[in-house]
């Protein structure tokens, strides 16, 4: 096949692929289209810190689940993450969190001090974003893992505008503090 060939082909299944993708929010229910749908700019790049993580020993893989047992796993891990967050301030934007593995992206929102979560909605690429490796994630809720350490590795990472993104990483930096840090202050 000539190059113009290969790229009109090309062409047409990463069309075809994005047409299939906006069917589903979450990268979960299988089929190529889905996690293309859930990438975010800065999400391959999550991905690649955790599968060089993982290689290296010093973040352990998760267990393969089918399905149903994979949508428990992420949904119970976002509300763990979001639930050790300090109170929501009123004035707080909504954020995304994609867990870039398994390609689901929830809403986290403000309201009345609380923390709102919808799941496996649409990825949102105008409210500040959140992408995280699932592994991460669970290591952070465990206490083994910091929010500066989980995005110095590239195994978290924030976007958006500076100002909301700089106020959701505060946050995350009271809920999953270093412990040498912690462990020094008493």
């Amino acid at each position: 096949m000539n190059r113009s060939g290969t790229l009109t082909g090309l062409a047409a299944a990463l069309l075809a692929t994005t047409l299939c993708a906006a069917a589903t929010a979450c990268g979960l229910e299988g089929g190529m289209g889905d996690s293309l749908a859930a990438a975010h700019e800065g999400s391959l790049a999550v991905a690649f810190a955790a599968h060089d993580a993982i290689s290296s020993g010093w973040l352990s893989p998760d267990t393969a689940l089918d399905t149903q047992a994979a949508h428990e796993r992420a949904d119970e891990r976002l509300r763990a993450f979001v639930a050790a967050l300090p109170a929501a301030p009123r004035s707080m934007r909504a954020f995304a969190v994609l867990q870039v593995e398994a390609g689901v992206w929830t809403r986290v929102s403000a309201r009345a001090g609380r923390w709102s979560l919808a799941t496996h909605v649409d990825g949102l690429h105008t409210d500040t974003t959140v992408l995280a490796s699932g592994a991460a994630l669970r290591d952070m809720v465990s206490g083994q893992l910091s929010a500066d350490r989980a995005l110095s590795m590239g195994l978290l990472a924030v976007h958006g505008d500076t100002a909301a993104r700089d106020r959701l990483l505060g946050l995350l930096r009271q809920a999953y503090p270093d412990a040498k840090a912690t462990t020094a202050l008493r």
